[in-house]
């Protein structure tokens, strides 16, 4: 609280239509809360830009304008020339629902130009006493000690005449008693040091650094703190004592810079293009300050409402008495057709070695403890019996009863922390059934993609489909109709209300059947979802089980093609005469898993989807959440429609801009406010990054491998789309290119503020300048290589994808009319940096030497600006640097200084 002489307005603090569904952003990323606030000071000045992205980035709100005592934002200063707000109250987000009041007083001119403001929080104390019982949850301490341990293990002739037992019985004995004994098996040869994860009052949870050694010397520590205590004028015991803790001091030191330059090392040679990969490794190091460590924030809900909450929403769905008759009636009457498919022959070896294969290291495991680099080390000498065992589950179709159990991890999304529904419930399941069901999956997989059964416009989880494909497909429709149409074009951005949780499993085993999938398949389904049960992780224990009988199960392998054939028919239930078209190709709606958007050009058409929509929801007990289902007109004018839309009896909102797949998209059809949305977020990760980045212990090679394996990802998401580079229509050079694109990139502050930060530079350094000694190229060739290299993968898959083919028949065809497209960007770029090609439709093209040629025309307009480059002064400020900057390069000096200098 006080004076920060920042003027910021009504200006945002906060990340608009933030979320981390889409982009490749730490899997503990918190989004913003939309909560806008009021102010009579309407005035912004620079110290009000920076105090907002400040704000943004590290998650603190502006209390003023936005609580009670003070709803229309007070001024708080006054002086001869004006009123102003200045003085503020800032908090982090989670705790502005324990702000009772925020009131700025009367303004006493004889007191001071500052008026007195004052806030009151209310703080609960957390309930110790839970009234329902909890349960100690037990789990494997999987380290490379082990893991040495358990590789000796599975060979000694002990466990491999246990082996072979099992496997000479599976055909006497049942399927929970087979799986009993094999999970026994498999962790009963572990070393007998499994700890309770339950929180022991009187222990702090330690590093991961923290090993026997620091126990050892810390106990010997405390043996002399107790001799010292008896005897405090002995000399040798005194000496001891503080020689061993000064030794136990530098001990400490010595492990965590061990274990810190473990980490750093596996960022050096981790080769995954994977985000999230490396956001783990960051927070890894910024648990390494225990001031640092990730806050669990499900551990202030008491255990009761998380039993409440999960009960409620995985209990028994409510359906009319008919409609369970009538679902019962067609599902046993479906089961007796005849039918013949390759889903039901048995599994083969080579199925479980490329499931086994595909199974990620590092993952949780389930109640059984069994985690997968235990499958993969018993690989070999069981396999056998894990197939014989699977053929026994598909042929009997009787799911194991130790399967259908998993535990509910709450991660924490947005908003008021402690409330359950701001919560996304995460369950792990045991990793052996992970194997069965992902072999079930591929081969159901394969079955719904020969015959085509899941509708072209459903692309989630469909192999060689990603969200870009829907963006593109959204962007050529407003290309066609809105920019060169002269049309309006109608979306409705529908939410569906937990839609994984609240699937009817009655409905869904119906139309498993409809699509040809009966026999031993459906069986093991139908066996898995009849009697499911799960618990809720606290920090530490676990609550009782909670019977689930609706919605798909959450982390299990089947759950997305399983919800993706519950959802198939809905395209049919809203197609119409008056559907939108691409070349030929009628698109009602695009699908992305639950993400659903309804597409048309007329409103009549719009009421008649919607329609259509409520009966199907009704039909198969689906709900959507009406507060967050928005519609947008997009016009050239990007105009909020006025027109009432109605899903059923519920009117829902206009909007002027809607996220999708992680994507802003405008009612103008523009994409500026994207690229403020994704600079925005870029900031905020940049922000996390440089609080994880430890000077003295991170090189810049390290640093900016990181940069760009975790922030860069977050700034050129939805580039290929959002690029817009269709919009230079006259004849550039490459240089006025460059210059015309350099300027206009909103993603390359984020960039620019890294490199100077790591450079230690001051923040008005110039851009090149920083550039030349990083040798880091802008981020926006990062988009122009990426945009082309795309348009060259589409080309490659779409004979395979008639939606994306039509598509891009259409933005051609558009482009040799004349008339704007994403082609059109596409084939500006090719022009520009000279790359031979024989026109659009050939996908040839040498990305290398694209980026090459790319590159190049950049160093030569880096050094024809260093050297005859202006500032403001018209003299060029770089004249000395030039001399001795000739190369675009990384310097040596830059690597060999340490970080601390």
């Amino acid at each position: 609280m006080g004076d920060f002489n920042a003027r910021s307005g009504k200006k945002d603090d906060f990340i608009g239509l933030d979320d981390n569904e889409y982009t490749p952003v730490d899997s503990q990323y918190t989004s913003d809360v939309s909560r806008h606030r009021n102010s009579m000071d309407e005035c912004v000045n620079e110290y009000g830009k920076k105090l907002c992205e400040f704000c943004k980035n590290v998650g603190l709100r502006i209390m003023n304008g936005r609580c009670m005592g003070d709803l229309k934002g007070s001024f708080t200063c006054y002086q001869w020339n004006g009123c102003s707000t200045v003085d503020y109250c800032i908090a982090q987000e989670d705790l502005l629902q324990d702000l009772q009041m925020f009131k700025v007083h009367e303004f006493k001119g004889n007191l001071s130009n500052h008026c007195k403001i004052s806030t009151q929080l209310s703080i609960s104390a957390k309930i110790k006493n839970s009234r329902i019982d909890t349960h100690p949850l037990t789990k494997v301490k999987w380290t490379e000690e082990m893991k040495m341990k358990y590789k000796i293990a599975i060979q000694t002739t002990q466990f491999l005449e246990a082996v072979e037992s099992l496997s000479t019985n599976v055909e006497k004995e049942d399927i929970n008693t087979l799986i009993s004994e094999l999970s026994n098996l498999l962790v009963g040869i572990l070393p007998r040091n499994n700890k309770s994860t339950e929180k022991k009052k009187r222990k702090s949870k330690r590093q991961k650094w923290y090993d026997q050694d620091c126990r050892d010397m810390k106990s010997s520590l405390y043996k002399l703190n107790r001799s010292l205590i008896k005897n405090p004028y002995d000399k040798e015991i005194r000496e001891k004592f503080f020689h061993i803790r000064k030794s136990y001091k530098k001990l400490l030191r010595y492990k965590m810079k061990q274990y810190k330059n473990e980490i750093i090392e596996k960022i050096d040679t981790l080769k995954s293009s994977n985000a999230r990969e490396f956001w783990k490794l960051v927070r890894e190091l910024k648990e390494l300050d225990t001031e640092k460590k990730t806050k669990i924030n499900s551990d202030i809900i008491p255990p009761e409402k998380w039993f409440t909450h999960f009960e409620n929403l995985l209990g028994s769905q409510v359906k009319s008495k008919d409609s369970m008759e009538n679902i019962e009636y067609e599902i046993e009457k479906l089961k007796n057709e005849p039918y013949f498919n390759e889903l039901d022959f048995s599994i083969k070896e080579s199925e479980i070695k490329k499931a086994i294969s595909n199974l990620k290291k590092g993952k949780a495991c389930g109640l059984d403890n069994i985690n997968n680099e235990m499958i993969k080390i018993s690989q070999d000498v069981c396999l056998v019996t894990y197939q014989k065992i699977f053929n026994k589950i598909l042929n009997t179709g009787i799911f194991p009863s130790k399967w259908s159990k998993g535990y509910i991890t709450p991660i924490h999304k947005a908003g008021n922390a402690s409330d359950p529904n701001n919560y996304r419930g995460i369950m792990i399941n045991s990793c052996l059934s992970k194997v069965f069901t992902s072999i079930i999956n591929d081969r159901l997989y394969n079955y719904l993609v020969e015959n085509n059964i899941i509708n072209d416009l459903q692309i989630g989880f469909m192999k060689n489909s990603q969200t870009t494909d829907h963006m593109l497909i959204l962007k050529t429709l407003i290309d066609k109709y809105v920019t060169n149409g002269k049309q309006h074009l109608y979306l409705c951005f529908v939410d569906f209300k937990k839609a994984y949780d609240t699937v009817w499993r009655k409905g869904l085993l119906y139309k498993l059947l409809k699509a040809g999938i009966r026999g031993k398949t459906f069986n093991v389904i139908d066996s898995m979802y009849s009697k499911s049960e799960c618990c809720i992780k606290l920090n530490g224990p676990r609550t009782d089980f909670i019977d689930n009988q609706v919605g798909v199960k959450q982390g299990e392998v089947l759950s997305p093609l399983l919800f993706n054939l519950f959802i198939n028919d809905l395209v049919e239930s809203i197609d119409d005469n008056e559907n939108t078209k691409l070349n030929e190709k009628e698109v009602p709606c695009l699908l992305y898993a639950d993400d659903l958007v309804l597409i048309s050009t007329s409103e009549d058409d719009l009421q008649r989807k919607l329609n259509g929509l409520d009966r199907y929801c009704n039909k198969w007990s689906l709900e959507i959440n009406t507060s967050k289902t928005k519609v947008m007109r997009v016009t050239k004018n990007g105009r909020k429609s006025t027109k009432s839309f109605y899903l059923g009896k519920k009117q829902l909102d206009n909007t002027d801009n809607y996220k999708y797949l992680g994507l802003i998209f405008s009612a103008s059809g523009k994409f500026k406010m994207a690229k403020d949305n994704i600079s925005d977020r870029g900031m905020k990760a940049l922000f996390s990054l440089k609080s994880a980045i430890d000077r003295e212990y991170l090189s810049v090679f390290t640093s900016l491998k990181l940069f760009d394996h975790t922030v860069k990802q977050v700034c050129l998401y939805g580039s290929e789309i959002w690029s817009e580079f269709e919009k230079d229509t006259g004849s550039l050079s490459p240089y006025e290119f460059i210059e015309k694109w350099f300027k206009k990139s909103m993603i390359e502050k984020v960039n620019m503020s890294f490199s100077k930060w790591l450079l230690g530079v001051h923040k008005k350094t110039s851009n090149l300048a920083v550039m030349g000694e990083l040798g880091r190229y802008p981020l926006f060739i990062d988009t122009i290589v990426r945009t082309v290299s795309y348009w060259a993968n589409l080309q490659k898959r779409r004979f395979k994808k008639p939606l994306l083919n039509d598509c891009l028949k259409l933005s051609e065809n558009l482009h040799n009319n004349g008339s704007t497209s994403w082609i059109s960007g596409i084939n500006k770029i090719l022009q520009v940096f000279g790359v031979n090609y024989y026109g659009i439709q050939n996908s040839m093209i040498d990305i290398t030497s694209l980026k090459k040629n790319v590159l190049f025309e950049f160093e030569k307009f880096w050094k024809i600006n260093i050297n005859n480059g202006q500032g403001k002064k018209g003299n060029n400020k770089l004249r000395t640097y030039s001399k001795f900057k000739t190369n675009f390069v990384l310097e040596k000096y830059i690597l060999e200084t340490p970080f601390s200098l």
